[in-house]
């Protein structure tokens, strides 16, 4: 049982990192239109400051999994340390 948590929990740790490096390029880059007679300063400071957004929503949700997988791992070596310590023998009575 232990090491099926074990490996689930690096299943999950190499999916988000793969998910993530995949991601990642496209949605940093937030590519500024010079302005010209077709675009004006405003739209295209708006359309930047959009693509920024939802780069920041991308970065904390990402920090959010994180947090959850963090949790979750730290729960899990909590539940193996406690089977360990359950299966240690007990003391004789005096």
């Amino acid at each position: 049982m232990a090491m099926s948590i074990r490996t689930s929990t690096r299943r999950i740790c190499l999916t988000l990192l793969v998910l993530g490096a995949t991601a990642m390029p496209a949605l940093a880059y937030c590519p500024s239109v010079p302005d010209g007679p077709e675009t004006n300063n405003v739209e295209n400071s708006r359309e930047r400051a959009l693509c920024m957004q939802g780069q920041l929503e991308y970065d904390a949700s990402i920090q959010r999994m994180q947090s959850q997988f963090d949790s979750l791992k730290t729960s899990i070596d909590q539940l193996e340390i406690q089977r360990r310590f359950d299966r240690l023998p007990r003391p004789g009575h005096f």
